[in-house]
């Protein structure tokens, strides 16, 4: 959520090139929800092992 608002932020201003930094963080921004994606997955893969809880 910080770096959402942070490349909304970065965008809305105009006294300097912020090109650069907001793509790094959009880019970070798809990396992060990939990992949140696959940590999605193991957790319901983890929830159906025998003996878990």
């Amino acid at each position: 959520m910080q770096r959402r608002k942070l490349a909304v932020d970065l965008k809305a201003r105009t006294s300097f090139d912020y090109r650069t930094t907001i793509q790094q963080i959009e880019e970070d921004i798809i990396v992060i929800e990939a990992g949140l994606a696959q940590l999605d997955g193991r957790g319901d893969d983890l929830s159906r092992r025998p003996g878990s809880t």
